[in-house]
């Protein structure tokens, strides 16, 4: 079902004219890194960086 959720995101974001596809993963969570990386995303040395708006207090 993965595989084909991304097969599925690919074919949407083409047709859009979409150039690239980035996901955000945990770093303890190695299986999904290594499902990413079987469907062709790949590690870069960069940190995702974060900034919540309208934080409830």
């Amino acid at each position: 079902m993965g595989k084909q959720t991304i097969n599925f995101l690919e074919e949407v974001c083409t047709s859009f004219n979409v150039q690239a596809l980035h996901l955000e993963v945990e770093q303890k969570n190695t299986s999904a890194q290594s499902f990413y990386r079987r469907v062709g995303f790949e590690d870069h040395n960069r940190y995702l960086m974060t900034k919540l708006l309208n934080k409830q207090k």
